[in-house]
């Protein structure tokens, strides 16, 4: 390899929060990861991506590591790039990739680091994040040099967990990776390469403690931030120079839980035009109700005291028919959650406008679609619709290609029943892109706190446990009695 160059794209990352203005141990994100590949032997040089508005913050770090700045002027919407920053914020939350993301792809955007890389002379790009502070250089230095046993590969990539490694993408795949807006995730995960055939190696000789590990190591956010602080204690005046087996070992031994939730899912109402079978039998008998937008405000209000809090929208009825979902949305939004998700029947809507109307303020819009057939629909979700529905994701899909719109992402989603379990294979060849329920599309358990639309906190979707009311119990103390916390 000619003059290996690390690239840290910074353009996922908002003006205001991003990696050179979070702090870690008193000193910018930016500078630990920018001081801990200054410890490789094989880097050449070291380039950071970022807008113009973040130039400022960027500029004083990288002069002092001797790394250079790409700046691309004022920010401006990146579809892809868009798309892959919210399924990332999600990926702990739903089983497997969606849509072929991996977390080196967070930032990506081919044409821009493959003119980083020329600026260089260099004939491969080390994509690394600009918030990976606990980058290990050691698993950097045999990406490198794997990549230079293997010429003909375009794409090496390490099996580890997020902020730990990184990955080699030769020049030649990022001209690919340009001409067709793709990411190098794509490689791995899709079945329909538009790049013809591509070669990729995942194989580094790297300890199984680390390979297997679980987790992120990346300093992104305020939980990360305050969870790696505590864990990395006993490494005080080691820690720069620490490997990644020592600092898996010490995350693994951090037991203590979070103050506050990471995920909140919110009923925001009780109305829906389905009558959906797999719902449990407490939503039968429920009264008409929809969540005040002032109670959800509060709720925000109290949970954001970390920045990565995600929104789920979702419970007996439709977030969609809410009167005031984008009251709600512009609330939680003003008060720093970072990520919303919603779970809709698509039925009864504007397609077309909801997907301008949701456009950069909601990362995923998942629709209840359990079936292949009409019949089917019909069993499953309780009423006759299912045209009416794959009408409205061509509605929804059509709106977003005319105005270049990268998110939301239409995630269709399959709930296994007695009903469809015979058109699941057919299910998954019509939606390769599709999630099933029963794989968890949800947040982990441990991670959320349940509101229903009166308000009531609940430690599971059936509305058991009452462990609270917003506005009566501090969030902080319904988040302790939680059954997962408590144990």
């Amino acid at each position: 390899m000619t003059d290996p160059t690390a690239v840290l794209s910074m353009i996922h990352e908002s003006e205001e929060r991003n990696s050179a203005t979070r702090l870690f141990r008193g000193e910018p994100v930016l500078a630990w990861t920018l001081r801990r590949l200054e410890r490789s032997s094989q880097l050449a040089h070291m380039i950071v991506i970022c807008w113009e508005d973040q130039l400022a913050d960027v500029e004083p770090i990288c002069g002092g590591h001797g790394a250079n700045v790409l700046v691309k002027g004022p920010r401006a919407p990146i579809p892809s790039v868009d798309a892959v920053a919210a399924v990332r914020r999600w990926c702990d939350g739903w089983r497997g990739e969606l849509r072929g993301a991996c977390d080196f792809d967070l930032g990506f955007h081919a044409p821009w680091v493959d003119e980083a890389i020329a600026n260089m002379e260099a004939d491969a790009a080390v994509v690394v994040d600009p918030a990976a502070g606990m980058v290990d250089p050691v698993i950097i230095d045999r990406l490198i040099a794997r990549a230079s046993q293997l010429p003909d590969v375009d794409l090496v990539f390490s099996h580890t967990p997020p902020g730990l490694g990184g990955a080699v993408v030769r020049r030649r795949l990022l001209k690919r990776l340009a001409e067709a807006e793709l990411h190098p995730g794509h490689l791995l995960h899709s079945s329909h390469d538009q790049l013809g055939v591509v070669a990729c190696d995942g194989a580094l000789p790297l300890p199984s403690a680390v390979t297997r590990a679980h987790g992120s190591f990346k300093l992104d956010s305020h939980r990360q931030i305050w969870r790696l602080t505590n864990a990395m204690v006993p490494l005080n005046g080691t820690l720069i120079k620490s490997e990644s087996e020592a600092l898996v070992t010490r995350l693994g031994a951090e037991t203590y839980p979070d103050p506050l939730p990471r995920d909140i899912v919110l009923e925001l109402t009780t109305a829906r035009a389905t009558q959906p079978g797999f719902l449990s039998n407490r939503f039968s008998t429920l009264s008409a109700r929809q969540m005040k937008t002032d109670v959800a405000l509060r709720l925000f209000k109290e949970c954001c005291m970390f920045d990565d809090v995600r929104l789920t929208l979702a419970g007996a009825g439709d977030p969609m028919l809410a009167d005031n979902l984008q009251h709600v949305i512009e609330a939680a939004l003003d008060a720093g959650v970072s990520a919303i998700r919603i779970e809709s029947d698509l039925l009864d809507i504007d397609a077309a406008g909801a997907a301008s109307d949701l456009a950069g303020a909601v990362d995923i819009l998942g629709v209840h679609l359990p079936a292949c057939t009409d019949s089917t629909y019909r069993a499953v979700m309780g009423v006759d619709a299912y045209k009416k529905v794959l009408t409205n994701i061509d509605k929804f899909h059509g709106q977003q290609d005319v105005a270049a719109l990268g998110t939301p992402l239409l995630i269709p989603l399959f709930t296994p029943t007695a009903h469809n379990a015979a058109e699941e294979k057919a299910w998954f060849e019509r939606w390769p892109y599709g999630v099933s329920v029963a794989h968890s599309i949800a947040p982990a358990a441990q991670t959320r706190l349940i509101v229903l639309a009166d308000g009531r906190i609940v430690s599971n979707d059936r509305g058991e446990a009452t462990l609270g009311v917003v506005g009566q119990t501090p969030i902080a103390q319904a988040w302790l009695k939680h059954p997962l916390q408590a144990a």
